[in-house]
């Protein structure tokens, strides 16, 4: 078990180190692989353990518990077959699969633990992650943006003070040469949007590339380890009460726990913990997440909550125990007693934890992480997500049964945008409805199915769970789960110290110069490396006998859930693996056949047995040839393609146009499906051939060489529209490049094709301004007077929403506004 606990654990904090929103283009698969090499391996050896062999068990909530992440994935794969079959994005449909295959694989190995054993181990585990995202989030608000915002400047100032003066040429181009290769735009609206995100916003987001992203996992941390604690102060219980109770006996049990619970709240146990909340509480709070702050909210009252049942529950079991009529009537006072101390340490509770998180809101006001904007503009962040949802629910009214597919959800979704919505979102901010779009009507059941299996078996209000003798049975039946009752930090450090060796191990492997990455902390990117140190501070510090059972688990796991209702989640590989691992925690059923042995035969046993081994050896050859899958669809062209994409943006930063294209080409001959690629050489052709139009006239040469490269311009698009069908930027280049030779040569057709394509961009893109105004502009040229004025007032008009909702980086130029109105003027 302690090998496959590192194997495993190690495995899930590395999964956690990089930003695991780029999954769509395949920067994880090789994480992905090493889970389904892992989930393989542990088939492996459950099939060969004299343990037991493990499957789902005969009960129906075990069965409905594990197989609902195998539902989610089937929904997946079909709708991954979908976009095969309407050919949109394929690689990014192939990238996403393999990734939640993976987290598949990452719970089917969650599952061959015993649940106690799994909650002491993980739930310790998955607290030091929070710690870790804290200290990183914490660093990055108060050093490394203000370290970044100063790069970008200085590079800034060296191109401006070329184009100004014309000098500094040198330093100019590697300065713009750097920008280029970071992906920094450098001209336009969305060099203004980079520019004004960077200077103003300071949120914190840990290893990822969101804050929300962040936010999440510090909730569902955050109320982990306030559950680890509540239960270590609820923690002091009466001795059982069998048969006739004996006053005597309880009350020196009780003076015995309560100076055992006094050396256990010492200086250094108890003012550790609290320090580690309060670093994960204010990192929370510097995410400026208004949804994390409300999971995390509900997810502390749940906690404290079922605490305060719990002992209620303990005292009717006390009650329960009296046989004569003098110690049914002591111990109902003693209830009614214990209830009202309950109550009160509930009340306590409730406000010791309200004046905590105004404390760290008062800390946040004061070191600017929290600004008048961001209570105020609370409704105005709800209504958008109300716009988003609504466009997402039209999505799915005409994709019903498959949805979009995994990672196709933007470009379908642009033909159905709100108006007054201004981003184009990547997912619909709803895990329900971002899961009915990437894994279809198959998916939304098993997620369904998935979030509801926790909550199976509950008990009904004021019946105690269970009677003392059946608690006692019960642990006689489970041995392994008393032994795991006592947790060794040990794990947690060798978990720690492989998941540091394989992050640097790949990083070296791809090239990274170490050395100089260390000396750049705490800007470079080992920033992430505190990440497995939190889950050192928490292993080194932590009092071993404290405990995390189920309620804690599924507190946090209702927490998650809550903020994922506006938040995006399924192309997240991290929140994934999150999810499965606070669902295998929540739930409370038999892991093996040697925990439940006694409730059957012999010849039921052999069946047990004989079904887990069929399961296991399934699981084997499924996750051996998936990983060989992956490893050659996935992780060899997506690697070929990245090296490509950022070769291609060097040399065309160098000015090596030439070069650029080859380097794409070769890219595009190593990976069929992408499309990134392709997009990178029609627009590096489409722009280069519209400078070079501009500044040559229709003699015979210059149309030949104008011929040639508008053919290589036109294949290009074309290449990029059949790798995804659904986009509309092919459209766009086309449509300019038409335009442009129209300009030139002023041939009608030429203008009319410009038209047809900008018609057919804005199909795909109703809401777009920007192409609804050149649409109207290219159509008065025409003199198509009609639809040029129709075409116009549409721009004007969603030009006046882009304004009123403040949405800067779609702003029209002033010249083009102008014709606008121009327009619309003179056709009255």
């Amino acid at each position: 078990m302690n090998g496959r606990f590192v194997l495993v654990g190690s495995l899930l904090v590395v999964s956690m180190m990089w930003p695991s929103e780029g999954a769509i283009n395949g920067d994880g698969l090789h994480w992905s692989i090493l889970w389904l090499v892992s989930a393989a391996f542990g088939c492996w050896q459950v099939s060969r353990s004299s343990e037991a062999a493990l499957r789902p068990d005969q009960g129906w909530r075990n069965i409905a518990s594990r197989l609902s992440p195998f539902v989610v994935v089937a929904g997946v794969w079909l709708s991954v077959a979908h976009v095969f079959e309407i050919q949109a994005d394929r690689r990014s449909a192939l990238n996403v699969s393999f990734e939640w295959s993976a987290i598949l694989a990452a719970s089917v190995l969650f599952w061959q633990w015993p649940a106690a054993v799994f909650r002491q181990y993980c739930g310790r585990l998955m607290i030091g992650l929070t710690l870790g995202f804290a200290i990183m989030g914490i660093v990055q608000h108060h050093v490394v943006w203000e370290q970044r915002a100063d790069w970008y400047l200085e590079r800034m100032a060296a191109i401006e003070n070329w184009e100004q003066t014309g000098s500094g040429a040198a330093a100019a181009k590697q300065a713009e040469g750097e920008l280029v290769a970071e992906q920094v735009p450098l001209t336009g609206s969305a060099a203004d949007t980079f520019r004004r995100r960077l200077l103003d916003s300071s949120e914190a987001i840990g290893p990822f590339a969101l804050a929300n992203t962040l936010g999440g996992f510090l909730a569902a941390g955050l109320v982990l380890l306030v559950g680890m604690m509540s239960l270590a102060v609820s923690a002091v219980q009466p001795a059982p009460l069998v048969g006739k109770l004996n006053f005597e006996d309880v009350a020196a049990s009780k003076i015995t726990a309560n100076s055992k619970s006094k050396r256990m709240w010492n200086t250094t146990t108890f003012f550790l913990p609290v320090v580690w909340a309060l670093l994960i509480g204010y990192a929370l709070i510097l995410t400026k997440s208004r949804t994390a702050w409300v999971a995390t909210a509900v997810g502390i009252l749940l906690v404290l909550n079922s605490v305060r049942r719990n002992r209620d529950s303990l005292a009717v079991i006390g009650r329960q125990a009296g046989d004569d009529a003098k110690s049914q009537s002591l111990v109902g006072q003693s209830t009614v007693s214990a209830a009202r101390k309950s109550n009160a340490l509930f009340g306590k509770a409730i406000l010791a934890v309200s004046l905590v998180a105004s404390g760290l809101i008062v800390v946040g006001v004061a070191s600017g992480a929290i600004d008048r904007e961001v209570l105020l503009e609370s409704p105005r962040s709800l209504r958008f997500r109300l716009m988003y949802w609504m466009g997402t629910s039209d999505l799915l009214v005409d994709n019903a049964v498959l949805g979009t597919g995994p990672g196709n959800f933007r470009n379908t979704y642009l033909q159905y945008k709100l108006a007054d919505s201004s981003e184009q979102i990547l997912d619909p901010h709803n895990l329900p409805l971002d899961t009915y779009c990437s894994a279809g009507l198959l998916g939304l059941i098993g997620l369904l199915l998935f979030v509801g299996t926790p909550f199976l078996g509950r008990v009904r209000k004021g019946v105690a769970r269970q009677t003392v003798d059946q608690e006692a049975e019960q642990q006689a039946v489970r041995p392994v789960e008393c032994r795991g009752s006592v947790f060794n930090s040990r794990m947690l450090l060798a978990v720690a110290g492989c998941a540091f060796v394989l992050f640097v191990a790949w990083e070296w492997f791809n090239g990274a110069d170490l050395l100089s990455e260390f000396l750049r902390l705490p800007d470079g990117r080992f920033l992430v490396l505190v990440i497995p140190a939190g889950v050192v501070l928490l292993a080194m510090t932590m009092v071993k006998n404290w405990q995390v059972d189920r309620v804690v688990f599924r507190s946090a796991f209702v927490a998650l859930l809550v903020h994922l209702l506006g938040a995006g989640a399924f192309q997240i590989t991290a929140v994934g693996l999150i999810l499965m691992c606070l669902h295998r925690g929540s739930c409370d059923c038999l892991s093996s056949v040697a925990e439940h042995q006694t409730t059957g035969g012999s010849r039921k046993i052999d069946r047990q047995f004989r079904w887990g081994a069929m399961w296991n050896w399934s699981g084997l050859l499924v996750f051996g040839l998936l990983a060989v899958v992956v490893v050659v669809v996935g992780l060899i062209p997506a690697r070929a393609a990245e090296r490509a994409l950022g070769a291609s943006r060097q040399a065309q930063a160098s000015g090596k146009r030439g070069s650029a294209v080859s380097i794409v080409d070769d890219g595009i001959l190593a990976d069929q499906f992408d499309v990134k690629l392709r997009q990178q050489k029609a627009e590096l052709l489409t722009y280069s051939l519209i400078a070079e139009i501009a500044v040559r006239d229709d003699s015979a040469q210059n149309l030949g060489i104008i011929q040639q490269g508008t053919q290589q311009v036109l294949a290009a698009c074309d290449d990029w529209e059949g790798a995804d069908l659904t986009g509309h930027r092919p459209f766009v280049l086309r449509s300019r490049v038409w335009e442009s030779l129209w300009h030139l040569q002023g041939q009608k057709d030429q203008l009319h094709s410009a038209i047809a394509e900008m018609k057919r961009a804005v199909e795909r893109y109703p809401t777009n301004v920007e192409s609804l105004s050149r649409l109207a502009m290219l159509q008065n040229d025409a003199g198509l007077n009609h639809e040029a004025l129709a075409m116009a007032e549409n721009a004007l008009q969603q030009e006046k929403i882009n304004r009123t909702w403040g949405h800067a980086e779609l702003y029209l130029d002033s010249d083009v506004l102008e014709q606008l109105n121009q327009i619309v003027n003179s056709k009255w």
